[in-house]
């Protein structure tokens, strides 16, 4: 059987493109992953289950490949109506059974359409991720329709491909609304969230028609049927002059907008498509890199919703002389640190945090917004370090965010730091460790690195760790290693400063407590940077 499965594939010269474009007479969007470009792929059967951007139905392709003398093979879930390309990693299986909700292998039965559908007159032909031109099709049409995105494989598995992970869970940055819990949408097939033991989920499913939007281009503008659509639109957006222009379009389409020194945040979160469609609440980062990120259902989708709440009340809390809250960066930090920071100024959370962390070495943890700009406040702490003649280690908890932070430090590199990234991707020379004057690395990596007999002599250099997310030692998977790593340097705190930067939570005081350090929270009140 796996000798006749391999002629099969033998035979086929397509990519993902070739058969989408075939079959059902569209073109997906680039980029793509690269070996979706390659060819070999055939048509496999219809995926019990629609898609997440949209409702529309699922088709999936397979690849053979082999691995260590056996045959395993690849599988991309594509969108017709979208359209797009997916991993199982993506619509949060690790399995192919799993994807298709059975135990072995043979193919449910599924009509499979032969061309892509007529768009109805005056509809996008090509919508967007999140179009839902057919909501009946979509979530809500049945319980075996419905999903909920869980938490993804971080290696890859025989049988499927791995992407940076879609993250349902938001840590412990928001208490919800207490009340009995149950899962929004289910789908049996699907593994549950991660989501703290100790949080209730979401109480109730969100019936308001929204289309709350974070905005980083100056060049974007709202859909008018979603402006139509929609009961409750907002838009959060940088206040430079380079919007002015989005600012005088949304004030003639009555759209209300909130402005916020320095935003670098793009998300959609709604329950309106683009195309002017009901859908079930979700949220749409938009992040940077070869890979779009993949929406986020469930409880996620509850989480980005409450977030954005909490940015958009602090926004209008701003009193009329807010730029007297801005303190320039001159004014704070020792001179010759401004050509590190990027921005001239600090923020009131900003400027509320940098004089505790000049003010001694004791540990220190930092509690505001997300979206607050809590970046700059763990670059003076690790510039300090760096003044003192030690290193500075900077712990994240997702390889994706040792990405940003890489290129947030590219300026250092600039003006004659070093910079190092420690991930089990970047295979790094010892002594280029050791003379780095910044490690940037996960707190896995991190936690290995301090085992190392060899590193013990740099590691005895750190003077300052910096640790983001701090708030994820409430985190059932991730909260075990990071406390017992953070446990391990409070025996020494004569040696190495912790400082914490965590979104808001209600056990701050606590978290601050347990590392003896100093608590600095910027209230809701106060404006994100």
């Amino acid at each position: 059987m796996e000798s006749a499965e391999s002629a099969k594939w033998a035979e086929s010269t397509e990519s993902v493109p070739d058969l989408v474009r075939t079959r059902w007479g569209v073109s997906l969007t680039a980029p793509l992953l690269a070996r979706f470009e390659e060819p070999g792929w055939s048509y496999e059967e219809r995926v019990p289950r629609g898609c997440p951007a949209c409702g529309g139905e699922l088709h999936s392709l397979r690849r053979p490949y082999e691995s260590q003398g056996r045959v395993y093979r690849y599988v991309a879930v594509v969108c017709p109506r979208c359209p797009a390309a997916y991993t199982l990693a993506d619509l949060g299986v690790k399995r192919y059974d799993k994807l298709m909700g059975r135990s072995g292998r043979t193919p449910a039965p599924a009509s499979v359409p032969a061309a892509n559908p007529k768009p109805a007159p005056g509809a996008n032909p090509n919508p967007v991720r999140g179009a839902n031109p057919n909501p009946a099709s979509g979530p809500g049409a049945g319980d075996a329709w419905r999903m909920l995105i869980g938490p993804c494989p971080t290696g890859d598995e025989p049988g499927g491909l791995t992407i940076t992970p879609i993250h349902a869970s938001p840590g412990v940055t928001l208490r919800p609304i207490s009340g009995p819990a149950r899962i929004i949408a289910s789908n049996l097939a699907a593994p549950g969230p991660s989501w703290p033991s100790d949080l209730p989920l979401p109480a109730e499913p969100e019936t308001r028609l929204l289309y709350w939007c974070k905005v980083t281009d100056p060049h974007w503008r709202p859909p008018a049927a979603a402006i139509d659509a929609a009961e409750d639109i907002r838009v959060i957006m940088p206040d430079g002059p380079d919007f002015d222009a989005l600012r005088a379009h949304l004030a003639d389409n009555d759209v209300p907008y909130r402005c916020a020194r320095h935003w670098q945040e793009a998300e959609v979160v709604g329950t309106v498509n683009d195309v002017g469609g009901r859908t079930d609440l979700v949220a749409f980062p938009v992040r940077s890199g070869p890979l779009p990120a993949a929406p986020v259902a469930g409880p996620g989708a509850h989480a980005a919703r409450d977030a954005f709440a909490l940015q958009w009340d602090a926004l209008d809390e701003l009193p009329e002389d807010a730029d007297d809250a801005y303190v320039p960066v001159a004014e704070l930090v020792p001179p010759g640190w401004a050509q590190f920071l990027k921005y001239p100024t600090f923020n009131p959370a900003q400027a509320d945090a940098v004089p505790a962390i000049l003010a001694d070495d004791g540990n220190v943890v930092v509690v505001a917004p997300t979206g607050a700009g809590k970046t700059p406040i763990g670059m003076v702490a690790a510039l300090k370090a760096n003044a003192q003649g030690r290193k500075a280690a900077w712990l994240v908890p997702q390889r994706s965010l040792t990405d940003e932070l890489d290129h947030e430090l590219d300026l250092w590199r600039g003006n004659g730091l070093s910079v190092v990234r420690l991930t089990g991707e970047y295979a790094v020379d010892a002594e280029l460790i050791r003379k780095a004057d910044i490690w940037i690395a996960t707190t896995e990596k991190f936690e290995a690195i301090c085992r190392t007999g060899s590193l013990r002599d740099a590691l005895a250099d750190v003077g300052c760790l910096v640790v983001d997310e701090v708030h994820l030692l409430g985190d059932p998977s991730r909260g075990p290693i990071l406390e017992a790593l953070l446990a391990r340097v409070g025996q020494d705190t004569g040696q190495v400063r912790i400082v914490g930067l965590s979104a808001t939570v209600a056990n701050a005081d606590e978290v601050a407590d347990w590392l003896g350090a100093a608590l600095v929270a910027h209230h809701v009140g106060g404006p994100p940077g």
